[in-house]
């Protein structure tokens, strides 16, 4: 598969319909500036070959611009020995149409045209396979690539990427299905060892047995038996344990006098509860006289505020008679303002009436001007579609006469391809057949001139020659010498191949009507230029008329019609000056407006001040009634000053009595500490009692149980020690040969691996010779360590290895892109060629380093297509290739 072109429009930044024409199907650079949306382009590729056009969901709202729309991408490209285009429309009104670019015709729609596609690439069950290899996006170039695995979570996913790989492997080795043997006994032996070490791990880095297991169960009744044996072994020492603490508790009864500690205890514990109840009782004789004294000092605060809001009250209503004189006078100015700015808005208002009767007259004559100038508009129009008419009416001459070269043609790409794989598998013979075959170097004397024949036909120089079958060397007078080939096995079975290889190419060269493959090369050009010729006029067709001659006719007659029906319409004899003039009286008419406007908000403002005023001496004067009303009568007022100030006097006696009461109780009383002090005596005290008595009752019965131990262990007796000891010998002994069959299969597993490894090795093969001229040609001397999966895991360089985590960034990412060139390369020879896409690569590359990758670019595209999209351009001018550009898509 090989990419020609590339269109979208609505998709991320490309709001407008954009195109990246002139793929050339080899080396193909796309340079722009950062933000330019290469990245958009390349995730526009992913979906117009992997996605279906059903998708939705955040996938679509990925694709979609910011300002929403509908995603549209269309893409040219070579597959299958044809040229075909697919079209993708996501979101609402969503499709799918495939065509055939050589015939012009619609091959399949919707799920038919998903399908046909997937067949065309090579794709099967929505899966990336060989692309998800190749196609290398933004910030991914450093990860190193293993099939199936996903790059951002490291986990294992079947994408159709290793089945691609082991299919194009498959044609040249066969050891596919003895790599898989081994990896089931592998797998076998794993769950073999699972039964001895599938259980939790343990110190040291061992796993002990499976759960349940024989095993498991053999080492669960050692260590049960081995318990009950040291338990039987200990219960005779603990008879005699038990004995001697017996007599032990017998002497410290008789020594100790705990009836005399526990009475003295007793009498302290009542002394020092005693001394603490009487601290209480103070204590809340106290709290009583504090009450009072609180009350009173409350009773105090409330006359004296009381007294207090008395002479608020008659300051608030001496101020309020001054305020109401001033508001008054406010208020009569204000009135007479409002009555001028009402009168000011009259008179704006008949202003703006008058200028706006002047604008309308002044606009309809400026768009009858409008009329008759978009009617000459129109039929300047009609004359410059029907030239475009003429031209495409000989566009579909031409592309006609094209398809007729082209449907003449047999050398179609996929005939030519056909031919061309056919000359690489003879060359490929040759060259096996060449690696085993010994190389005769013959130097002639002057006097053997003519006496050495070689294959029947005279020598009469030096030469080298190779026996790549049996070579007969004659030499006059002397005899004859019989060069046999190389003892390579295969050397009948790869002469076999390479003779009807050669039978194929002359049967393909024959169907083209050529006897030479020099000769196909110029019969595709001349096909290739009739396709191109085909393109051209489309292409001309399609930006001259997007829907065909037809459709173009049918406009020209729809514009006639239009202009039949627009009015004549009256030319200015000035129109400059007339717009000015609406100009000027638009200027007019604006500063009426405005004018108007500040009359108007002129009057709002007056009349808001007046109600402004009038609300303050309406609040005045509820304010002067709520006064009024919270007073006595006037004549009482003084009365009750008088009262007031009595209350507070008579407080202040009650609060000072209460304050010596208090004062005379709270001698002798302890604080809190003092009383918690006493209570943690009493506490203490009690505590010592109850210990003495527990201390006694605890005595007793040490002794007791003690006795009805040693009665209980002369009754139960115990089972015999040489029973247990035996029993415990017999499952040690089953125990070592569990270990020792373990130890067999894990012997077992080292050699498996060992041979999963040598069977790697055979596996990797083809990668690795398809990889080595680009590594040669980054890193001369160098070769790569693959583990499972195909995963690159170090770097070899002067006989040294290095683990491939600790190399440079720019290492790292070198490497990741010269194994995908190498895979592009294994796939095109299996005869599944696929574009390698890098987008914004090689970002970590020195200047000498990133000149190798240049070349090993250059070289790769001569074997399938390589796509670059990158930011720096300067430096990858010296990129070779084709250089292409985003246009504008024409036609949409």
């Amino acid at each position: 598969m090989r990419l020609r072109a590339l269109r979208v429009n609505n998709v991320g930044r490309f709001t407008e319909p954009t195109a990246v024409e002139g793929l050339s199907g080899a080396l193909d650079v796309l340079a722009e500036s950062n933000e330019f949306g290469k990245t958009t382009l390349f995730r526009a590729i992913e979906a117009v070959f992997l996605q279906k056009h059903t998708m939705g969901g955040a996938a679509l709202k990925d694709m979609q611009p910011y300002g929403g729309g509908e995603p549209l991408i269309e893409a040219d490209f070579d597959a299958q020995g044809g040229r075909w285009r697919i079209r993708k429309q996501f979101g609402r009104g969503k499709s799918a149409e495939l065509f055939n670019l050589a015939t012009g015709a619609t091959l399949a729609r919707s799920a038919e045209a998903e399908d046909e596609l997937q067949r065309l690439i090579g794709a099967s069950d929505g899966k990336a396979g060989r692309f998800g290899l190749l196609w290398v996006g933004q910030g991914r170039s450093m990860m190193s690539v293993v099939p199936d695995i996903d790059p951002e979570t490291g986990k294992a996913k079947d994408r159709g990427e290793r089945s691609a790989l082991e299919a194009a492997i498959g044609r040249e080795i066969e050891t596919v299905a003895a790599g898989d043997e081994v990896r089931r006994v592998r797998v076998k032996v794993a769950e073999l060892l699972d039964i001895y070490m599938g259980g939790r791990a343990v110190a040291g880095g061992g796993k002990l047995p499976k759960t349940n297991s024989m095993f498991d169960r053999a080492l669960k009744e050692r260590d049960r038996l081995a318990a009950e044996f040291a338990v039987a072994d200990a219960a005779a020492k603990e008879v005699e344990a038990q004995v001697r603490k017996l007599e032990v508790l017998y002497e410290r009864r008789a020594s100790e006098a705990w009836p005399q500690k526990i009475a003295e205890a007793r009498e302290t514990a009542d002394r020092a509860g005693r001394r603490w109840r009487e601290a209480q009782e103070r204590r809340q004789n106290l709290a009583v006289a504090d009450a009072r004294r609180e009350t009173a000092e409350a009773a105090l605060v409330s006359a004296k505020r009381a007294l207090q809001d008395y002479d608020r009250l008659l300051s608030e209503l001496e101020a309020i008679g001054r305020s109401e004189a001033q508001s008054a006078e406010a208020c009569r100015d204000a009135s007479i303002a409002a009555a001028a700015a009402v009168e000011k808005r009259r008179q704006g208002d008949v202003e703006l009436a008058t200028v706006q009767d002047v604008v309308k007259a002044a606009r309809a004559a400026l768009a009858a001007h409008d009329v008759a100038a978009r009617r000459r508009t129109a039929e300047d129009k009609l004359e410059e579609l029907a030239r475009a008419h003429e031209m495409a009416v000989r566009l579909d001459t031409d592309i006609a006469t094209a398809r007729e070269k082209i449907a003449a043609s047999r050398a179609t790409a996929e005939n030519v391809r056909t031919v061309e794989d056919a000359a690489r598998a003879v060359a490929r013979l040759e060259d096996r057949l060449a690696a085993a075959a010994p190389n005769v170097t013959i130097d002639l004397l002057p006097s053997a001139q003519g006496r050495v024949r070689v294959g029947g036909a005279p020598l009469d120089h030096g030469a080298t020659l190779e026996a790549a079958t049996p070579l007969t060397i004659e030499i006059e007078g002397i005899g004859t010498i019989t060069v046999a080939a190389g003892a390579r096995s295969d050397g009948a079975d790869v002469a076999r191949d390479l003779a009807e290889a050669r039978r194929t190419l002359s049967v393909h060269l024959s169907a083209l009507g050529v006897s030479a493959i020099a000769e196909v090369a110029g019969l595709h050009e001349a096909r290739a230029a009739a396709e191109k010729a085909l393109d051209v006029a489309r292409t001309s067709l399609i930006q001259l008329a997007p829907k065909g001659s037809a459709a173009l006719a049918a406009e020209i007659d729809t514009l006639r019609q239009r202009l039949s029906a627009l009015p004549e319409g009256n030319f200015l004899a000035d129109f400059n000056a007339a717009a000015a003039g609406l100009a000027g009286l638009e200027a007019r008419l604006g500063d009426a407006e405005v004018a108007r406007e500040r009359a108007v908000e002129a009057a709002q403002q007056a009349e808001f001040e007046v109600t402004k005023l009038r609300a303050a001496q309406d609040r005045l004067t509820e304010r002067r009634g709520e006064i009024e009303r919270a007073l006595p009568p006037l004549e009482a007022r003084s009365g009750e000053r008088a009262r007031l100030a009595t209350r507070v006097t008579e407080a202040e006696e009650k609060a000072s009595v209460a304050m010596r009461g208090a004062l005379a109780l709270a001698d002798g009383v302890p604080d809190a500490d003092g009383l918690a002090a006493l209570e943690r005596a009493a506490e203490d005290a009690k505590s010592a009692l109850q210990r003495a008595v527990a201390a006694a009752s605890q005595l007793d019965r040490d002794i007791h149980g003690a006795e009805q131990w040693l009665d209980g262990a002369h009754e139960e007796g115990s089972q015999s020690l040489e029973e247990l000891r035996s029993e415990l010998e017999r499952i040690t002994q089953q125990i070592a040969d569990f270990e020792s069959e373990r130890r067999g299969l894990l012997l077992l597993q080292d050699a498996l691996r060992t041979a999963e490894a040598d069977t790697r090795a055979s596996f990797i093969r083809p990668v690795a010779e398809r990889l080595a001229p680009y590594l040669q040609q980054v890193f001369p001397g160098a070769s790569l360590e693959f583990g499972d999966g195909f995963r690159v895991t170090g770097l070899s360089r002067a006989g040294r290895g290095e683990d491939l985590t600790r190399l440079s960034d720019g290492t790292r990412e070198q490497i990741a892109v010269l194994v995908r060139l190498a895979f592009g390369r294994l796939l095109a020879d299996a005869g599944q060629p696929a574009p390698v896409l890098l987008d914004d690569a090689l970002v970590f590359s020195d200047d000498e380093r990133i000149q190798r990758m240049f070349r090993a670019l250059e070289r790769a595209a001569l074997h399938h297509q390589v796509l670059v999209l990158t930011c720096r351009a300067g430096l990858f001018a010296q990129l070779g290739g084709t250089r292409i550009t985003v246009q504008r898509w024409q036609g949409v």
